[in-house]
């Protein structure tokens, strides 16, 4: 099967998710309350409006697309980049660090037998991964909420999903 286009795309954007979600669920802090949280950690795979109050401890994900630019130098192959960013809105500075330092050790690959994302296609039960991409530019900051007095543990971590093939 050849996977081009928005479905190529949905599928990168799926195989992140499931890659911090399974990372999550292997470090314990989707299965139960972590001792000392009000909360249980949430992962939901869309942007959440932070202008509103926000469930602690939701975490949320953002695609962002690049413009295509050359794979290679002479080449008329296209490489499509997504920027992806990760909201954690913790109810706490502990619990904050604590789930970014998890999702950043996923995203760097600490949890990966390999420094690339493999991505599948979720369709096809049981099949291998189907193609990979480069997690790069890794960043994250802390982010403030201004006024309006909630969702002060705002953190985000963005990095490139850098996809050579498409």
């Amino acid at each position: 099967m050849t996977y081009s286009g928005g479905m190529r795309l949905r599928l990168i954007f799926d195989s992140f998710y499931m890659m911090l979600r399974n990372s999550l669920s292997e470090s314990g802090l989707l299965d139960t309350t972590p001792a000392g949280w009000k909360n249980s950690v949430k992962i939901i795979p869309e942007p959440v409006d932070p202008s509103k109050k926000v469930e602690p401890n939701t975490i949320s994900l953002m695609a962002d697309f690049m413009n295509p630019s050359p794979a290679e130098l002479g080449s008329y192959r296209q490489r499509r980049d997504q920027d992806v960013y990760v909201d954690i809105f913790a109810e706490s500075e502990r619990a904050g660090i604590h789930i970014m330092g998890d999702l950043l050790s996923a995203i760097e690959g600490e949890s990966r037998d390999t420094d690339v994302l493999p991505v599948f296609d979720y369709s096809q039960v049981g099949q291998p991964e189907v193609f990979y991409c480069e997690i790069k530019d890794i960043e994250a900051v802390r982010l403030e909420d201004g006024e309006k007095g909630f969702n002060r543990f705002w953190w985000r971590i963005g990095c490139t999903l850098e996809d050579e093939n498409s």
